[in-house]
C-alpha cells in the first residue's frame, strides 16, 4: 500500500525511537545508583554519629574545664583513700586512718565520715583512733579555678539538718602533691568552727616536710562552717592566689605561690591535738557534705 506524505509523516513521529529509550534507561540506572549511594553514604554517617557519641569521655575528664555533681563516684576519675595511715599521729596517743568505706554518695551529696574511739596506740591501751575520709582526683592540674560547694564537719548527715561540730577534727577542700610541693587549703579546725583558715604553700624541697617558712596564711570568721553550705574558691594564678567565700575575696596571697600541678582533694580526718584540730570527741560521728567541685583552667 502506497502512504501519503501525510501518513509517512505521522507514522515517522509514532514509531519507536531506540536511541531515545536507551538514554531513558541509563539515566534512570544512574540515577538509581546515586540514590542508593546517597542512602548508604547517609546510614554510615548515623552509625558513625552514634559511635561517636557512645565512646565521648565525660567532661570531667577533660583537664581543662570539668564539673562533679556526685551523682555517683567514679573511680575512673576519683581515688578513695583505703586504710591510709595519717600522717601527725602521736605515738603513743592517737592514730588516724583513711577508710574507703567513711566515703559514699547520698542523694547527689559526697558524704565523708569521721569516728573516734578509744583503742591501742602503740603500747597504751587507752589511745584514740580516728577514722575518717578522703578522695583525690587521679589527674593532676594547674592553675585555675577550683570551687567547692560543701558544708563542714557537723554531726548531721543530712543535707537539710544542721549539726553541731565538735573538736578533734579537720575539714577540708584543697590541692596537693609532694609533701606540699603544692598545697592550697580551705582548712576549718574542730575547736574553731567558725573560722575558716586558708593557707598557701610552696614547698621548696620535697626531700624534707615542708616548715613555717614556706607558707602563707589568712585567717576569716565566718559563722556557720559546719551548719551552712558555702561555695568555696580559689583562683591559683602564676604570681597570686585569690581565695572567696560565696563569691567574696577573703584573701589574697602573693608570697610563696607553688607553680607544681597537684591533685584536686577533699578530706575529713581526726586529730587529737588542742592547738590544732582540738581535742578527740569520742563516740560522736561527724559527716563533712560535698555538693559539688570544679575546676577551670586558666
Amino acid at each position: 500500500m502506497k502512504l501519503s506524505m501525510k501518513e509517512f509523516t505521522i507514522d515517522r513521529y509514532c514509531m519507536p525511537n531506540h536511541k531515545t529509550d536507551l538514554k531513558i534507561k541509563r539515566a534512570v540506572y544512574i540515577l538509581s545508583l546515586i540514590l542508593i549511594v546517597g542512602l548508604v553514604l547517609t546510614s554510615i554517617m548515623r552509625t558513625f554519629r552514634y559511635k561517636k557519641k557512645l565512646v565521648k569521655l565525660p567532661s570531667k575528664l577533660l583537664t581543662n574545664k570539668w564539673r562533679e555533681d556526685f551523682n555517683s563516684l567514679d573511680q575512673k576519675f576519683w581515688k578513695v583513700a583505703d586504710n591510709k595511715a595519717l600522717e601527725g599521729s602521736i605515738v603513743d596517743e592517737h592514730q588516724g586512718y583513711f577508710l574507703k568505706k567513711n566515703v559514699w554518695i547520698s542523694n547527689g551529696y559526697l558524704i565523708l565520715r569521721l569516728t573516734q574511739e578509744e583503742g591501742v596506740v602503740g603500747s597504751n591501751p587507752n589511745g584514740v583512733i580516728s577514722k575518717g575520709g578522703e578522695i583525690e582526683s587521679l589527674n593532676k592540674y594547674s592553675y585555675g579555678t577550683y570551687q567547692w560547694r560543701m558544708r563542714m564537719s557537723s554531726s548531721s548527715k543530712d543535707p537539710k539538718i544542721a549539726g553541731k561540730t565538735v573538736p578533734g577534727q579537720i575539714s577540708a577542700g584543697f590541692n596537693f602533691i609532694n609533701d606540699s610541693q603544692t598545697e592550697i587549703d580551705f582548712e576549718v579546725e574542730g575547736q574553731y568552727p567558725d573560722q575558716l583558715e586558708m593557707t598557701t604553700w610552696k614547698n621548696p624541697d620535697t626531700t624534707k616536710f615542708p616548715t613555717a617558712d614556706d607558707r602563707i596564711y589568712t585567717f576569716k570568721q565566718i559563722a556557720g562552717l559546719g551548719a551552712e553550705f558555702h561555695t568555696y574558691k580559689y583562683i591559683w594564678e602564676p604570681k597570686r592566689v585569690r581565695y572567696y567565700v560565696n563569691n567574696i575575696l577573703v584573701a589574697d596571697h602573693k608570697e610563696h605561690i607553688p607553680d607544681a600541678p597537684a591533685h584536686f582533694m577533699a578530706n575529713h580526718w581526726g586529730t587529737d591535738n588542742e592547738n590544732f584540730g582540738g581535742n578527740a570527741t569520742l563516740n560522736a560521728q561527724r559527716y563533712m557534705l560535698i555538693d559539688w567541685v570544679s575546676y577551670t583552667q586558666l
